[in-house]
C-alpha cells in the first residue's frame, strides 16, 4: 500500500487556508482505502490536534512579531 500526502497553502485576506489531502493506493477497494485514510488521519496522526497546535503557535509568533515591530516603531 502506498500513501500520497499533499498540502497546499492558499492566501486569504485574513490569513491562509491549508488544503490537506491523503490518498492511499493499494489492492483494497477504494471505499476501504478511504476509511483507512480517515482512521490514519484522526487516530494515528491526530491531525486535528496538530493543526490546533499549529494555529496556537502561529498566533503566538504573530503576536511576538507585531510586538517587536511596535517596539521598534515607538523607540524611534
Amino acid at each position: 500500500m502506498n500513501a500520497k500526502i499533499t498540502g497546499e497553502l492558499d492566501p486569504l485576506n485574513g490569513g491562509t487556508h491549508l488544503k490537506w489531502r491523503i490518498r492511499l493506493e493499494g489492492i483494497l477497494p477504494r471505499s476501504i482505502l478511504r476509511l483507512l485514510s480517515r482512521i490514519t488521519v484522526n487516530k494515528v496522526l491526530e491531525m486535528s490536534s496538530s493543526f490546533e497546535n499549529l494555529e496556537v503557535l502561529s498566533k503566538k509568533q504573530l503576536d511576538k512579531t507585531t510586538f517587536e515591530l511596535n517596539k521598534k516603531t515607538t523607540s524611534m
